[in-house]
């Protein structure tokens, strides 16, 4: 029987602009380094056998990062952060390992998200107050090659403003889920360069 290992972990810094397919080579070749005993899949050319929750945004940082590691035999979870920790870059910490069962498959059902401003009027709240009693906000997508509009209104579960700080929280179902830089914009946010007036965190994935 094999273990599980699910790690949280953060994205901060400069590499908050690298991609998602990145973040996975980054943390496959951590895993080679280390010498930790994770099950290899099968075929030419075989990789750790790892699973992903939910992609980030490049641009975008984050404290509640996941990932489930498969292992080829039992290892303390204490030796797991020790010798993936030694591997890892700055700018991704090892925030928690558990251990966890074969069925326990690593979904995200809610996704949370904090927008600090450089200029706090940079959204109102009579905009978030707008957009909230709206039943569609249609953003525009490219999916495969080709545009696409969607309604992203049913997957914003909270959006509030204090301050110069935005807190959204959104639903994350078998259709999808909403983009914080979406909703910026739907909120009328004039965003030249995001990046530079935004500080945006993903704060809670479960």
């Amino acid at each position: 029987m094999h273990q599980y290992i699910r790690i949280k972990f953060s994205k901060t810094g400069v590499l908050r602009f690298i991609s998602h397919q990145d973040t996975m080579r980054l943390f496959e070749r951590a895993i080679r380094r280390s010498g930790l005993p994770v099950k290899m899949s099968e075929g030419y050319n075989p990789k750790p056998q790892i699973a992903y929750l939910l992609a980030l945004g490049v641009g975008l940082e984050s404290e509640a990062e996941c990932v489930t590691l498969r292992m080829g035999q039992w290892t303390r979870t204490g030796e797991v952060v020790e010798r993936l920790t030694e591997q890892l870059p700055e700018g991704i910490q090892v925030c928690e390992v558990m251990i966890v069962g074969p069925n326990q498959k690593p979904t995200a059902s809610r996704v949370a998200y904090t927008v600090r401003a450089q200029n706090a009027d940079a959204v109102t709240q009579e905009q978030v107050d707008l957009l909230l009693q709206s039943e569609c906000v249609s953003v525009h997508r490219i999916r495969k090659g080709k545009p696409k509009t969607v309604n992203i209104r049913p997957y914003i579960r909270e959006l509030t403003k204090a301050g110069d700080r935005l807190h959204m929280v959104f639903d994350v179902t078998t259709t999808g889920t909403a983009n914080p830089i979406e909703v910026l914009r739907a909120l009328g946010a004039e965003l030249d360069d995001v990046h530079t007036q935004m500080r945006i965190v993903r704060t809670e994935l479960n």
